[in-house]
């Protein structure tokens, strides 16, 4: 095949391992790759391969000029989209379900990065927006990101902090919008029917002074209520 494609797909999936988010590279093997087809464009030759997603089905491509990489969803060619066999097509790594944990509320003296495979499954929501950027962001938290399709195609890069308090939160983008973040933090449930809740500015304003940034208000009103 790397005769033909003029790459291998253990080299791809070395790639992606390394570009994915950890839900999907944890599913990867060679054979998860399937070649779609090529396509010509100005004299350039471009293989794709598509391969699955915890949800979805994604591409790669490399083309006859040595660019390898992940394909947007809005620029798969139709006739490649055509030919992409179905998610449940592609052979998949048995990943062994680990037993949830009990989440780690122990306090900590300030603001830190949490890597994605700690962060609790817990209920996130987007509180607020600021004009910083990931990259900054993850600077300042000394984080290393993630990546996450959301389905179709619509990648958001993110990772996770642990608060003071003990709670968690998300700091995300789009991936095509790097300059301007969203902070999901935790909610806390009431005892009320779903989706009542709180949420705290203190957990807010401490992500915010990690980065340096002003609290702007008024803060966001919606089902989930501020608190203290």
């Amino acid at each position: 095949m790397k005769f033909f494609t003029g790459i291998s797909k253990k080299e791809i999936l070395d790639y992606l391992r390394l570009e994915e988010d950890e839900d999907t590279a944890e599913l990867l093997k060679t054979s998860s790759l399937l070649h779609v087809g090529t396509v010509v464009t100005e004299g350039v030759k471009t293989h794709y391969w598509s391969y699955p997603t915890p949800c979805s089905i994604a591409w790669v491509s490399f083309s006859s000029d040595g660019l390898l990489g992940t394909v947007n969803d809005d620029d798969v060619p139709q006739v490649i989209r055509d030919s992409t066999a179905q998610r449940e097509k592609h052979p998949i790594r048995k990943v062994s379900k680990v037993p949830d944990t009990p989440v780690d509320r122990s306090p900590t003296p300030v603001p830190k990065w949490i890597p994605n495979k700690d962060m609790p499954r817990l209920f996130y929501f987007p509180m607020y927006e600021d004009d910083c950027s990931i990259h900054h962001a993850a600077k300042a938290f000394a984080a290393r990101t993630s990546r996450q399709d959301l389905g179709i195609n619509f990648w958001h890069v993110y990772f996770g902090v642990k608060l003071t308090s003990g709670r968690y939160a998300i700091i995300q983008a789009k991936e095509k919008q790097p300059e301007l973040i969203e902070i999901e933090l935790e909610v806390e449930p009431t005892n009320k029917d779903y989706p009542m809740g709180f949420v705290y500015s203190k957990d807010l304003k401490e992500i915010l002074g990690v980065l340096g940034r002003e609290c702007r208000l008024p803060l966001k009103n919606c089902q989930y209520q501020w608190r203290e």
